[in-house]
């Protein structure tokens, strides 16, 4: 680099003006490197933000079904429990209701009997 600015100046007065330029013209092209490489960088990093939110989106869905189901078949068993502990208090209560109907015909009978 500093071969080619001694011989530009020994070769005319604008080469600092040349050299100054294409150094210039360097720098921006780096620049533009730069900010190309930082620019897909970005992107990249974007779209695997953009990917994480969509798995831990769908994970969320998951978890909020997962749950809702689960309180469904909770609410169907406790629903189930219910109806079946309703059902065997309504057949305690049928048989004591025919228990009383034999004693009471039973007692109805000797009354009869010895009435007549």
């Amino acid at each position: 680099m500093e071969e080619l600015r001694r011989r530009r100046a020994a070769s005319d007065g604008d080469g600092w003006l040349w050299l100054c330029r294409h150094e210039a013209e360097r720098l921006e092209q780096e620049a533009k490197g730069r900010l190309e490489r930082q620019k897909i960088t970005d992107e990249a990093e974007a779209e695997r933000a953009r990917k994480e939110l969509l798995e831990l989106q769908a994970n969320s869905a998951a978890v909020e079904s997962t749950g809702q189901a689960k309180a469904e078949a909770q609410s169907r068993a406790e629903a189930a429990r219910i109806e079946g502990e309703a059902a065997v208090d309504q057949a305690k209560l049928k048989a004591e209701a025919m228990k009383i109907e034999a004693v009471s015909s039973s007692l109805v009978s000797r009354l009869a009997g010895t009435v007549e």
